[in-house]
């Protein structure tokens, strides 16, 4: 017999793969509040803790769902705000992290608060919200506006000398997450953990915006071939509501002028949208990607995709098109939910429930990634050959070659001269990354490329401050992304439509300016990775009887300011990490951080516009 909470897991996963059908494949707002419903109700156990999750809003009231039918209901439909009953609930304005560092990503236009006296180094900085003036009188403090890429530091011991008095947590009394009921407890990390399990296997068949999957897309396409990478076309091929979509993705390459005119392109000769191509192109750019046009069959779809694609006059480069059944767009949708419930819940005006779901999260996507419930097929969604982007059949993560030492040679000066950039270059022995497991973080990092503009936006903003929180999640952060930074920085440089949104910038925002981080994983055997990672991006540029570095791409492509805008990131994301080191660790001299260093320098020491760089070493 089940246990409650695999009755819960199960039957929360199985509301999730139904949904789209219950709403007829139409992703409205209907459709986004019953994720909404499902959710709070799955975590209530039948209603019965909604006091607690809602305790300024009667319960009583109709709209609140009671069984797992009502989460569906569209009884409400038409009616203005009914059913959307946790909107009555007020956010959290609580700024405190009472045993947490406050992690407050700065915005542009807000202040930064930078103490001389106290702070470990020039770089550490407090938010408004921390800032207490009676701890810095006759201090040598300095006030900024945020250009946009600071991050507050109060409650990380590393960066302070002394012991601050933080405002924000001098406002909340004490309290203890386990005053919450166990059962509630509990529901909320199965709904959590299932919520983002079901968020993942949807990003699993999100294969069809990765360049491995761009050629189906080219020349003369071919519809059985779309359909052998849809799960959901080949699945349900005759259920009488599923249509299909061509979408239009967001990139970093096209204006605002060239996309309507992609689009224009896309639609002549055809019974467009009554939306207008201005405002297509503005839902593209706010959410990412924008339904351009929705059919019976996929053979109506295909002369639009590919004019989409092949805008004329513009370098023959139109935008990135693809076409998935309205069910997988459902499921994106889903997605964009989940993650908005968790923000919701991660601001709860209750701080035991807002601190408990923080920490459940962080456990979650620090602890190994397990195959979702219905595995898709291998040969659709799983790598095959070289296909960086693609996970292994068994769900790891794939290496980029030229990232590690060959150990197989003995390693000496000698050797290091005479056999030059291949020294470096370790052999395929293993299709994947090495590592004990494959965490649902490492999955988030390294399945960014696929996922749409809005959501990246709000992982990035959201979801991302939550694993630096602490300084122990902060350090396993460091530890799980430098596991995969090869792989990450090469797709960013590489492969990337919205390679300026990625999550490096602010994974090396919060980890390569923390004074003790850089150090510790130098001696957990990490840091080579960041040498490497840089070495392996600019190896193709190499010159091999001299292995110094010549930049032989012109600046004007799309692809080469994508890898240069990876190049200069990389390099300076190195600068600022070894900054940070101690002077004298042993660690500096192993084999693969000392061949590292060296063959920088020696690829570098004739480029005069990256002279500049040697402060680095």
């Amino acid at each position: 017999m089940l246990s409650d909470t695999e009755l819960l897991k199960d039957r929360l996963y199985t509301e999730f793969s139904r949904l789209p059908g219950k709403f007829n494949f139409k992703s409205n707002t209907n459709f986004k509040t019953a994720v909404h419903r499902l959710l709070h109700y799955s975590v209530s156990s039948e209603g019965k803790y909604y006091e607690n999750l809602f305790p300024n809003i009667d319960s009583s009231t109709s709209d609140f769902p009671w069984s797992w039918d009502d989460t569906t209901s569209t009884s409400y439909e038409g009616i203005p705000h009914f059913g959307r009953f946790y909107n009555r609930q007020k956010k959290s304005t609580d700024k405190s992290h009472k045993g947490r560092i406050c992690a407050h990503e700065i915005t542009e236009s807000e202040l930064v608060y930078n103490c001389f006296d106290c702070s470990a180094d020039e770089t550490c900085c407090m938010c408004s919200y921390c800032f207490n003036r009676e701890d810095h009188k006759d201090h040598n403090v300095s006030v900024h506006i945020s250009g946009g890429s600071a991050i507050c530091d109060c409650g990380d011991e590393s960066s302070w000398k002394v012991h601050l008095n933080c405002k924000a947590n001098s406002k909340v009394g004490e309290y203890d997450v386990l005053d919450l009921p166990e059962e509630l407890r509990n529901n909320i990390d199965v709904v959590i953990t299932t919520a983002v399990d079901f968020f993942f296997s949807v990003q699993v068949r999100n294969i069809l915006t990765l360049p491995i999957s761009r050629p189906m897309f080219e020349g003369s396409l071919n519809a059985q071939e779309i359909a052998r990478h849809n799960d959901t076309i080949k699945n349900f091929p005759d259920d009488p509501e599923l249509q299909y979509v061509l979408l239009a993705w967001n990139d970093e390459f096209h204006g605002w002028d060239e996309a309507k005119a992609c689009l224009k392109q896309a639609l002549s000769g055809t019974r467009g949208p009554s939306r207008t191509f201005t405002k297509l192109s503005q839902e593209i750019d706010n959410l990412g990607y924008a339904p351009v046009l929705v059919k019976d069959k996929i053979e109506e779809l295909l002369k639009p995709c590919q004019a989409l694609q092949t805008q004329k006059g513009f370098s023959n480069i139109g935008l990135t098109g693809t076409i998935m059944s309205t069910k997988e767009l459902a499921n994106f949708v889903i997605c964009d939910q989940i993650i908005d419930w968790l923000d919701t819940m991660s601001k709860h005006p209750d701080v035991r429930i807002s601190e408990y779901v923080k920490s459940t999260i962080i456990s979650i996507f620090e602890d190994k990634y397990e195959a979702p419930f219905t595995s898709p097929e291998p040969t659709s969604f799983f790598r095959s050959n070289s296909s960086i982007g693609l996970l292994t059949k068994d769900y790891k993560i794939p290496h980029v070659s030229q990232t590690g030492l060959d150990h197989s040679t003995p390693f000496s000066l000698e050797s290091m001269h005479t056999k030059g950039l291949k020294m470096f270059q370790k052999a395929e022995d293993t299709e994947f990354i090495n590592t004990e497991r494959t965490t649902r973080l490492q999955m988030l990092f390294y399945m960014e490329i696929r996922f749409w503009k809005s959501l990246r936006q709000k992982i990035k903003s959201f979801l991302v401050p939550i694993f630096t929180s602490n300084s122990k999640s902060r350090s396993v952060f460091a530890e799980q992304i430098l596991e995969i930074l090869p792989v990450l920085e090469h797709m960013n440089s590489i492969d990337d439509r919205e390679y300026e949104l990625t999550l490096l910038e602010h994974f090396r925002l919060q980890i390569y300016y923390d004074p003790t981080i850089g150090t510790n994983m130098l001696k957990k055997g990490l840091l080579s990775n960041v040498f490497f990672s840089c070495l392996h991006l600019f190896s193709p540029d190499g010159q091999t009887n001299t292995n110094e570095f010549v930049y032989t791409s012109a600046y004007s492509s799309f692809a080469s300011k994508r890898l240069l805008h990876g190049y200069t990131h990389t390099v300076t994301g190195i600068k600022t990490l070894t900054n940070f080191i101690k002077p004298g660790t042993p660690e500096l001299f192993s084999p693969d951080i000392f061949l590292a260093i060296v063959m920088l320098l020696k690829m570098f020491q004739n480029t005069s516009p990256l002279r500049h760089c040697k402060e680095c070493w």
